[in-house]
């Protein structure tokens, strides 16, 4: 799932090259999931669609294609863990891991599992799954990757090594003089929102879409347009 930081809560987190996105927003949308979850065996009722990405539709793309922006001070390496394709004998079954496994260690088969991740948007934010508040009336992008920023520690290829499940949160800037100063093609904050009250109308908006298609419950849209609205990003 795009976009599951609080942005109001990123920060720098130690062994991290980036600013960290706390991964909290996830959690309204893990809530309604579960009463979907209950309303299915419950009453019958059937689940949202699934939202994850597609080769179909192009938003499910090998990290080579991976069209992120290029944000100031920020270097996107698409470096990622391959899985290579083993042999084990003819008497183990690795599509469910059974038998016995006669030849080891394992011989390599000349070939690596395909890696394909999600494609994103002109914000660098991913383009299929449930996108929350922080991605659709967000204050920056949200990834699902980040960097450790340990001194001499790199991969395989020279390259930094990525930190597992710890994301990253790259603000946009506050203002349009600020995003042309800096080289940032991502819109600022003034350009999306205007004022205050612009900001707090794109949360509202996308709160109700979630709780329409049912992403999020209303007493958790309600306290996400409230704290919105206790904690303006501009003017």
């Amino acid at each position: 799932m795009p976009g599951q930081a609080s942005p109001m809560l990123g920060g720098a987190t130690p062994d991290l090259k980036y600013a960290s996105n706390d991964n909290l927003s996830v959690i309204p949308v893990v809530r309604a999931l579960y009463q979907n979850l209950e309303d299915w065996v419950v009453s019958g009722t059937n689940p949202p669609d699934s939202q994850v990405p597609k080769i179909s539709d192009g938003t499910l793309v090998p990290t080579s294609a991976v069209a992120f922006p290029t944000i100031p001070n920020v270097n996107f390496t698409s470096l990622h863990t391959t899985m290579p394709l083993l042999g084990w004998g003819p008497d183990y079954r690795p599509q469910d891991e059974s038998g016995v496994a006669t030849v080891l260690p394992p011989t390599y088969l000349g070939k690596d599992y395909a890696i394909l991740v999600p494609q994103v948007d002109a914000d660098g934010n991913d383009i299929a799954g449930i996108r929350s508040i922080d991605v659709v009336a967000g204050t920056g992008t949200n990834t699902g990757w980040n960097y450790t920023a340990r001194p001499g520690i790199i991969d395989f290829s020279g390259g930094p090594i990525g930190t597992g499940l710890i994301g990253s949160y790259f603000p946009y800037t506050k203002t349009k003089a600020e995003r042309l100063a800096s080289g940032d093609p991502r819109l600022s904050l003034e350009e999306r929102y205007g004022n205050a009250q612009g900001y707090v109308a794109a949360v509202t908006s996308a709160a109700n879409d979630l709780v329409a298609r049912r992403f999020m419950l209303q007493v958790d849209a309600d306290a996400a347009i409230a704290a919105a609205t206790a904690k303006p990003v501009l003017p």
